[in-house]
């Protein structure tokens, strides 16, 4: 055996000993965790986990144990899904004191990806972020990126017409234009940017350690102190290359911010307005810090969560004819024929609503919720949540 895989057996070995610790010390009078697999010694139900379509196969193993509360475990982490709606509201709302927490996802930081604020921990960060979240993107305050949707969806519309069969490629151009014209005012001219296609490498290399057995990282948490060159740590290889790519992926739209503020030729957008606000009123670095990753967070989820829903539409707009008639019907007979819609005809046009939010709501961009922890043990429909489980949320319903 190689020195590298001894010590890792070690520090494995540790780690199962203490898991093993505190499961023994826990009192033996506690309420059951909720049905599920049954796990494996030592392991659990590490090899269980879905790594395709995970939600489908939680709403599986619903119907399988009777149950829409499931319990998973794997090396002593334990993981509660909720598959419905009244659980989640009553977990994650009426009990956000217990459960408002994020749990700590080791490979995320070694890739560079800990400034996303939705995997934020619960506490002083977050609240100030989450302030300047409903500053500046509330329904009133986010109204001022509207002239910037409507000119994105124009281009988005010459191009459908120009070139139908690249509909795809429109689209992801559509999506991630339109947050980095609202983030940073900048103007992506196809999906060959320097943005996207640093974004995309990113994404895809990262993706292959985030996802449920992609990396023991997140199993073992020690072993991110592992260097990169140490043979055998191809997990922290890989984490290394993904942090340049997003070093680099939020490097590109700040410096075009700096440098189009001083040339002059700076347009209107979050970040921007930011840096203009600095130099009258001036900021701290820890409020540019939260600006920026506020931002990046944004464009790294709207662009995704766009693209997802755009083409959930012209899938069901090819699929269901006789519904895209019935809209180009209420188009056609409330806006007329010498206009395209805007934001203020979306009051006058039902039917539009309703596809708009049956798109949403039949093919979830993101149908597993980001994953809760709880900051204590808790009981629930006769179960036992213990403190620090996982609560990944699907609502099927």
């Amino acid at each position: 055996m190689s020195t590298s895989a001894f010590i890792i057996c070690v520090l494995v070995l540790l780690w199962v000993l203490r898991k093993y610790t505190q499961f023994r010390d826990r009192t033996l009078s506690r309420a059951p965790y909720p049905p599920g697999p049954v796990p494996k010694p030592l392991i659990g139900n590490a090899l269980d986990f879905p790594i395709s379509f995970p939600a489908l196969k939680y709403a599986e193993w619903g119907n399988i144990y009777k149950s829409q509360i499931l319990h998973i475990e794997a090396f002593g982490q334990h993981i509660v899904v909720l598959n419905n709606r009244e659980d989640a509201e009553e977990l994650l709302d009426r009990r956000a004191k217990l459960y408002s927490d994020r749990p700590e996802i080791p490979v995320m930081k070694l890739m560079g990806w800990s400034y996303n604020i939705a995997i934020l921990r619960y506490g002083d960060e977050w609240r100030r972020c989450r302030k300047i979240c409903q500053q500046n993107f509330n329904q009133k305050a986010s109204q001022a990126y509207q002239p910037l949707q409507r000119k994105e969806v124009l281009r988005f519309l010459q191009a459908l017409h120009s070139s139908p069969k690249e509909f795809d490629a429109h689209s992801k151009r559509l999506s991630i234009s339109l947050t980095m014209l609202m983030m940073y005012g900048y103007e992506v001219q196809s999906i060959s940017d320097p943005v996207v296609t640093v974004a995309d490498e990113a994404i895809r290399l990262g993706g292959q350690l985030v996802i449920p057995g992609g990396t023991l990282i997140n199993i073992f948490p020690m072993l991110q102190h592992i260097p990169a060159w140490f043979p055998g740590a191809s997990s922290q290889k890989l984490a290394k290359i993904v942090r340049e790519l997003s070093d680099e992926m939020m490097s590109i739209p700040t410096k075009f911010v700096k440098k189009s503020l001083e040339e002059g030729t700076a347009v209107p957008s979050f970040v921007t307005d930011f840096y203009v606000k600095k130099q009258t009123h001036g900021a701290t670095l820890e409020e540019e810090e939260m600006v920026k990753n506020i931002a990046f967070s944004v464009y790294g989820g709207a662009s995704d969560t766009t693209i997802s829903a755009t083409g959930t539409f012209l899938w069901a707009m090819a699929v269901n004819p006789n519904v895209m008639k019935k809209a180009q019907s209420e188009i056609d007979t409330v806006i007329g024929l010498n206009r395209l819609p805007t934001f203020e005809d979306r009051d006058s046009l039902p039917y539009i609503e309703a596809i708009y939010r049956e798109v949403l709501r039949s093919l979830p961009p993101l149908p597993l919720g980001g994953p809760h922890t709880t900051i204590q043990d808790d009981h629930y429909k006769g179960y036992f949540i213990p403190k620090g489980g996982y609560q990944p949320v699907i609502e099927l319903e």
